[in-house]
């Protein structure tokens, strides 16, 4: 199945290209218990290892999962995986087994005919078999430069370049590998879809039909990855516009507005950055609710009643109404100046947890660019070095 043209790009392209797609995806995705090691199988008893724990909260993609696995019927193999690649990295998005549950569960299901071998996970690009095919050119005169390259490995314990290599997958009984890119509207290799089987294979038992088969469902995921990166900028836009909402009608956070319309935008998601935090709601809550009860309001001045006159005189009761009268005056503008400042504080705190929200980031900070202060540092600063140079001089 035809799709670009493959384009020659840096490394740091391809991860932003990577990024642009499958932000979401690698977002859900867990670092390995250890540089580029395996995760280990679930405990004789059925109890869980607590470092499996965050793997089983992973949520699955099961649409992903659903093409990788048609992938296995059709070409006859039993694992299929699917992965996104930074300049460093293998991150393994998807994984399933022609017996594998499509249904949204737990990492390790409990009749055990789904295991995963590395899905959720992240392993060094270095040592990866899918970096290979990554990497690979069509050397098939009959194919044009548009269809993505086949990389056939039919016995992954006998390839010369694999067999003295610790891989990811050479802890598993893993023998035959087949493997395509997942090409980019821009013509950009950001992922690899590649079937596994068990048992080794001869080179010529497969066929043209099962490439194009692994073509097809390469150029599927990434019509999926597409249509799934336009429904988070959706979201996103969503929720910045309801941010911007939210501070023009004085509110503090979006929090409220996860059973209203659109309200799929603002479902707490546990695996996103900067999600609708209760910790965070609460404090700043607890701060609105702080500067509202110690906030001072406007203080008016009580008019003098009493038709009094104070005279200005030396050593006389006037003075000391005048003085008592300047204090008064001094503390209310003291006052006022406090209060502004708080409510200044407050209008940026707002703006900041809206900020964090919109955007999901785990946090803002507003930097105050005072060009008066500056400026008159510098000032000073001048003075102080043609005083020093002065009296250099004078000595």
């Amino acid at each position: 199945m035809a799709s670009c043209s493959r384009q020659q790009v840096s490394e740091p392209a391809r991860e932003r290209e990577s990024f642009k797609y499958g932000a979401s995806l690698l977002n859900d995705i867990t670092d390995s218990p250890a540089e580029g090691a395996p995760p280990g199988p679930p405990s004789s008893n059925g109890t869980v290892p607590s470092d499996e724990i965050k793997r089983q909260e992973t949520p699955r993609d099961t649409v992903l999962a659903s093409l990788a696995q048609l992938g296995l019927w059709k070409t006859g193999t039993n694992r299929a995986l699917i992965s996104l690649f930074d300049r460093n990295h293998q991150y393994i998005v998807a994984e399933t087994t022609q017996r594998s549950s499509l249904a949204k569960g737990p990492i390790w299901p409990k009749d055990k005919n789904g295991d995963f071998w590395l899905y959720p996970g992240t392993f060094p690009r270095q040592l990866s078999v899918c970096g290979r095919a990554l990497m690979a050119q069509s050397h098939d005169s009959s194919s044009s430069d548009e269809e993505v390259p086949l990389t056939l490995i039919p016995d992954l314990k006998a390839d010369a370049g694999l067999c003295k290599v610790q891989h990811p997958l050479s802890e598993f009984p893993a023998r035959f590998y087949a493997a395509v890119p997942v090409r980019s509207p821009a013509g950009v290799d950001i992922g690899v879809y590649c079937v596994i089987d068990s048992e080794p294979r001869e080179a010529e038992s497969w066929t043209t039909n099962d490439t194009e088969v692994l073509r097809e469902i390469s150029s599927n995921i990434m019509d999926y990855l597409r249509s799934k990166s336009v429904g988070d900028a959706y979201r996103r836009s969503v929720r910045m516009t309801r941010g911007i909402g939210s501070f023009v009608e004085k509110e503090s956070s979006m929090a409220g507005w996860r059973a209203r319309t659109n309200s799929p935008a603002f479902h707490d998601d546990a695996a996103r950055e900067g999600n609708l935090n209760s910790e965070q709601q609460a404090l700043q809550q607890f701060r609105d609710f702080s500067l509202q009860k110690h906030l001072p309001g406007h203080v008016p001045v009580q008019p003098n009643t009493t038709g009094e006159t104070t005279v200005i005189g030396s050593g006389g009761p006037g003075e000391a109404n005048m003085t008592s009268t300047s204090s008064k005056s001094m503390s209310i503008g003291e006052s006022d100046d406090n209060a502004k400042e708080k409510a200044i504080a407050k209008v940026f705190s707002r703006a900041a947890n809206l900020i964090r929200e919109g955007i999901e980031i785990e946090g803002v900070v507003f930097l105050d660019a005072n060009f008066e202060t500056s400026a008159t540092d510098s000032m000073l600063n001048e003075d102080q070095s043609s005083t020093e140079s002065s009296s250099s001089s004078d000595e």
